[in-house]
């Protein structure tokens, strides 16, 4: 059985420049958690479409790590077809922030660590797919 391919979600030149610089691409967002639970771990890679209905397509790829007491999860965000002169970026939602820490891009204010509260094993996979469901402007959507 052979497993379909799908078309890198960094651009070549994004991954060059990575490799070359270490510059985070464009559209990319980091935030840290802590773990509550030592000796387990999470590794999720996860491809999601933007809602049906909106206007311009877009799509996320989320990678998150945990492992120790440390987790972190990298989000991109990508327009579908001609990237509008228009910037995308993702935010968390309020219940979030209580668990996690934005650390790119950075804010300039000081990071507190750690954050409010811990993750424990079952929320940590609810992190890692907190982003199957956006929220977004309502101009964006065909309504």
């Amino acid at each position: 059985m052979s497993v379909p391919t799908r078309e890198p979600f960094f651009s070549v030149s994004a991954r060059h420049a990575f490799a070359d610089s270490l510059q985070i691409p464009r559209g990319v967002r980091i935030w840290l958690a802590a773990f509550k639970e030592g000796g387990h771990g999470v590794f999720r890679a996860i491809y999601h479409p933007g809602p049906a209905n909106a206007v311009r397509g877009f799509e996320l790829y989320v990678f998150t790590f945990g492992a120790g007491f440390l987790l972190f999860q990298v989000v991109a965000s990508r327009w579908v077809g001609p990237e509008p002169s228009a910037a995308m970026t993702a935010t968390q939602g309020g219940v979030w922030n209580k668990f996690s820490i934005p650390i790119w891009p950075s804010s300039g204010d000081t990071v507190t660590w750690p954050a409010k509260k811990q993750l424990d094993l079952r929320w940590a996979n609810e992190f890692a797919h907190r982003w199957k469901q956006v929220s977004v402007p309502g101009h964006w959507l065909n309504v």
